[in-house]
């Protein structure tokens, strides 16, 4: 279960990241995060699966990453996010 609290701010961060993304023009100064819902479905099956070892290939904000190392909390898993543009590893 996801406390209220990360839920509340995870709401706000993908708020931010989406008003940030509709502000520009080029692509690739968009951060592109997962839609919410997708991330909510995606941390059902890191639930359900008991995943363990994760590879998240493009960090890019960190929306996506948050949200699975609150799936790996409670576990022993391990996850590794990787992002080829440094600036966007920094706001991360």
């Amino acid at each position: 279960m996801i406390d209220e609290q990360f839920l509340k701010q995870q709401k706000q961060l993908y708020l931010q990241l989406k008003q940030h993304d509709a502000q520009q023009d080029h692509r690739l100064a968009r951060y592109g995060s997962m839609e919410l819902e997708s991330v909510l479905f995606l941390s059902q099956l890191i639930t359900l699966q008991n995943s363990q070892n994760i590879l998240e290939i493009g960090t890019s904000a960190g929306f996506t990453t948050l949200w699975v190392a609150k799936m790996l909390e409670n576990s022993t898993g391990h996850l590794i996010s990787v992002e080829k543009q440094p600036e966007r590893s920094i706001f991360a």
